[in-house]
């Protein structure tokens, strides 16, 4: 939609504008109208004169190819793989998740994985960063606040700092079975209850 609008631009005040093939009628169309300074949307009436219906038909397909072009860039916010922005809450042991991270894996061979920060127990994945139609793992962790990041007092120099210990149960990420769909029509909203109590 911007290279469109900025080829409107070109037409209006005179400026060089590269095109690719896509969008040769608009520069068919802006070139045109550089070599009639007037730039009238429409032909001037002697161009009807039989000599003059070739240039006329050149003229109205190039403005209705440049038409054609300019609607279907206004359309390029779509999406072209249909992924759906999805949201939802994380409590554990009944409590809103201060901070986590959640994630969803797909399952079916999807082109899409997708994952977000979780902040007072709310998470939010992105349309940009969404998810396509199909199944998905979902595996969530969260940091014990205060554990990893500082070197263990016996261990040898180089060696990386042992990672912050897990709040959240290995079935709920490394050994997560919680599947969710995204079905075309819907939900995209999940909330999840982890709970760290054994069964």
């Amino acid at each position: 939609m911007a290279f469109a609008a900025g080829a409107l631009t070109a037409f209006v005040s005179g400026a060089n504008v590269n095109f690719d093939d896509s969008l040769r009628p608009v520069r068919d169309f802006i070139g045109f109208t550089r070599l009639y300074p007037q730039r009238r949307l429409f032909p001037p009436r002697h161009w009807a004169a039989p000599h003059g219906k070739h240039l006329m038909s050149r003229f109205y397909f190039a403005l209705a190819a440049a038409g054609l072009c300019l609607l279907a860039y206004a359309g390029c916010g779509n999406d072209p793989l249909g992924r759906h922005a999805v949201s939802g809450s994380v409590r554990i042991d009944g409590q809103l998740l201060d901070r986590g991270n959640i994630s969803f894996q797909p399952t079916e061979g999807q082109v899409t994985s997708g994952g977000a920060v979780i902040s007072s127990g709310k998470y939010s994945v992105p349309r940009e960063g969404g998810l396509v139609t199909g199944k998905y793992r979902v595996a969530i962790n969260a940091p014990v606040p205060g554990t990893g990041g500082k070197p263990d007092e016996n261990s040898m120099p180089g060696d990386p700092p042992p990672p912050p210990k897990e709040r959240i149960p290995p079935d709920w990420n490394v050994a997560s079975s919680h599947i969710i769909e995204i079905r075309k029509q819907g939900p995209f909203t999940f909330d999840f209850e982890v709970s760290t109590k054994a069964k």
